[in-house]
């Protein structure tokens, strides 16, 4: 037995299982999370230990190098200049300079201490600049210059009286003499006095110091002669010139720190010449060079100022690295004391371009290269990839060398590894949405099948009330005509006649509302379709119903066009037609003027179409495919009288499909309705 709750159980149902397939969701797609989760800490775990593993290694191979480094110097310390060659020359080298001495040591037992001496880099030993512009073939020849002598004299008196004298006075001799010419704009004769001095163009700085030149002079010897071919301005003078500027500018850059102290001058004079005649390239390239020189020039300070005076120790100790942490560019020192084959301790530093290094780490670790991003502790960024702001997702530093720095890479790397192993996660994520969206649907259709029933339990309930009260009219006729039969109330035959008509018609009546009641249950079939003329069927139907609108005022019009026979049932389509011109009759609208009904017809090879327009009432759009459903009425204003079942559009639409054919409803003639019925042709 049925409980009183049961209807309300049932409308709960489907949202107790919506709810459910809710829970059942979050918790699926919880575990999915948790799952994604899992893969990523795994790769970012892998990740980091593999990383960690690519550091140690890498820095076991670089301190290695760098011991064999140091062994090398102090071995071959009487050679240091080739080895600093030759070390600099190795593909992917990242040294600059290599730096030795003898440490300070305690020589007796007193505390007596021997104090420390470097060995390279050294300067050379240079005749005094001043002794050699003072040297007396110098004066004799500058006496001349407040003479009456002409420039020529002056420079012969240069050039030959100090032809015997040491290389840094001809030298001076020469650069004064080409001086004096240049003066009377003798160009060509002031570039032959500068290669008198004994110095060929193509003797670079190194070469020059090495024989006692100051580099200080040789670059001005150099510059001199670039300005003569600058001032000749003869065909291919000035990029000779600018060309000997920067020749110039990367031999100082060459040379060795003790040597390049005290150019700052030459550099900034040799980089502006560069930069005045618009040598942006070049200029760019020699600032680096100088930038290097620098970087050598601090070094150089840092080991003669900080490590040569440190107290004499144990001989033996653990090498050391230290940094330039104020530069842009940074240099490392990495040195220790190293015990020669013959027995002598000596110290050596090797002076190493950090980014160079730290190219070095990314050549070997090419496999997580593109993903890899050297910092500073302080996060500032270096090398390597470069992303928008934010912390690195895997940060691991250089234990033993570069404590400074961290490796590391972005989040986006480890989400890049992650998804190669989506299957943990991917499958149950589509699995999960699948049923969700199967369940999804199965909860829709649930839904819309109980608004659905509602609706026809709603219509059943109209109908219901509708044909009741429609069958109980005529059944009290007939039984007061009966009941006034039996009491005789009717002395005559034509009374009783009256009366027995009465009821023929009142039952004809009940049986026709019966009839379209059965009818409306049948599927509409053609058992014996035939060719018939729809054109002639219309203009039967205006016949009879012409008279009748015009009766109530509404003015039928017709515009039959030529169209194909339709092969079916004759009578079932003119009640289709009949029941669309009742409908229009029974929903005219009484306020507008003229009321019209506009009967139509049309058609192409394949269909014939018939059109019923009015400017009634009308349907409203969001009724218009459903007033061909069973039981289904348009209520409204002036819509209760005109009575009906709500099956007469569902018989036209069940003929329609009878025919091959489909029916419609649209806006019609000023806001009322269009019915379109389109048959199949024969």
């Amino acid at each position: 037995m049925k409980t009183p709750t049961t209807p309300v159980l049932r409308r709960l149902i489907p949202w107790i299982l919506g709810g459910t397939l809710v829970v059942l969701a979050v918790l699926a797609i919880t575990r999915i999370v948790w799952l994604r989760e899992q893969v990523y800490n795994q790769a970012q775990q892998r990740l980091e230990e593999r990383l960690e593993e690519r550091v140690q290694t890498w820095e076991k191979g670089f301190l290695g190098t760098l011991q064999a480094w140091l062994d090398l110097a102090a071995e071959r310390a009487d050679n240091a200049p080739m080895v600093q060659e030759k070390l600099r020359s190795e593909p992917s080298s990242y040294l600059e300079s290599i730096y030795v001495w003898v440490p300070a040591r305690r020589i007796t037992p007193e505390g007596r201490v021997r104090e420390a001496r470097m060995i390279f880099p050294v300067a050379h030993g240079f005749e005094d600049p001043q002794a050699m512009a003072n040297h007396p073939c110098m004066v004799d020849a500058r006496l001349l210059q407040y003479s009456d002598a002409t420039p020529g004299e002056i420079s012969d008196a240069y050039l030959q009286g100090c032809a015997k004298a040491p290389i840094a006075a001809r030298v001076e001799a020469a650069l004064s003499a080409a001086a004096v010419l240049a003066g009377d704009q003798r160009w060509d004769d002031a570039l032959q006095a500068l290669d008198l001095a004994g110095v060929p163009p193509e003797m670079t700085l190194r070469e020059a110091v090495e024989l006692g030149i100051t580099a200080d002079r040789a670059v001005v010897f150099h510059s001199q002669r670039a300005a003569l071919h600058m001032n000749r301005n003869m065909p291919g003078d000035e990029d000779r010139a600018l060309n000997l500027y920067y020749q110039t500018g990367v031999q100082l850059a060459e040379l060795d720190a003790p040597d390049a102290m005290g150019l700052e001058n030459n550099r900034w004079a040799l980089l502006d010449e560069l930069q005045r005649h618009d040598r942006d390239r070049l200029h760019q390239r020699l600032a680096i060079e100088f930038e290097g020189l620098e970087r050598r020039l601090r070094a150089y300070r840092e080991i003669t100022s900080q490590v040569l005076p440190e107290p004499p120790g144990r001989t033996s100790s653990e090498p050391r690295l230290i940094r330039d942490q104020y530069a842009e560019r940074p240099y490392l020192l990495y040195y220790n004391t190293v015990r020669t084959s013959s027995g002598e301790w000596l110290g050596v530093a090797l002076q190493l371009d950090q980014q160079l290094v730290l190219n070095d780490f990314l050549a070997n670790t090419s496999d997580l290269r593109r993903d890899l991003a050297i910092t500073e502790a302080s996060g500032t960024w270096l090398l390597g990839a470069r992303r928008q702001p934010r912390d690195l997702a895997i940060a691991v530093p250089f234990p033993n060398t570069l404590a400074h720095l961290r490796v590391g890479m972005y989040p986006d790397a480890i989400e890049r590894r992650a998804e190669r192993k989506d299957e943990v996660w991917i499958l149950p994520l589509i699995l999960v949405t699948f049923l969700v969206i199967v369940a999804f649907f199965a909860l829709s259709a649930q839904i819309s099948a109980q608004r659905r029933l509602r609706e026809l339990l709603d219509r059943q309930r109209e109908f219901t009330t509708r044909v009741t009260h429609e069958l109980k009219t005529p059944i009290a006729g007939i039984k007061v005509m009966a009941e006034t039969l039996e009491l005789g109330a009717f002395k005559g035959d034509a009374g009783r006649e009256a009366a027995a008509r009465r009821i023929i018609d009142e039952a004809d009546r009940l049986t026709s509302r019966i009839d379209e009641v059965l009818s409306s249950t049948r599927e509409r079939q053609v058992p014996d379709p035939v060719v018939f003329d729809v054109e002639e069927l219309l203009y039967e139907l205006i016949d009879v119903w012409g008279p009748r609108m015009e009766q109530h005022g509404v003015m039928l019009e017709a515009d039959l066009d030529l169209a194909p026979e339709v092969k079916g049932d004759p009578q079932a389509v003119r009640d289709a037609v009949g029941c669309l011109l009742d409908n229009a009759l029974k929903y005219r609208d009484p306020k507008k003027e003229p009321q019209r009904v506009l009967l139509t017809l049309a058609g192409d090879e394949r269909t014939t179409t018939v059109e019923v327009a009015d400017n009634g009432l009308g349907v409203p759009p969001a009724m218009r495919r459903k007033i061909f459903d069973r039981f289904v009425r348009v209520e409204g204003p002036n819509r209760g009288l005109s009575g009906g079942h709500g099956l007469g559009l569902a018989q036209v639409a069940a003929t329609a499909q009878a025919h091959g054919g489909s029916i419609t409803c649209t806006e019609g003639l000023d806001g009322g309705a269009r019915f379109t019925l389109t048959l199949k042709a024969a």
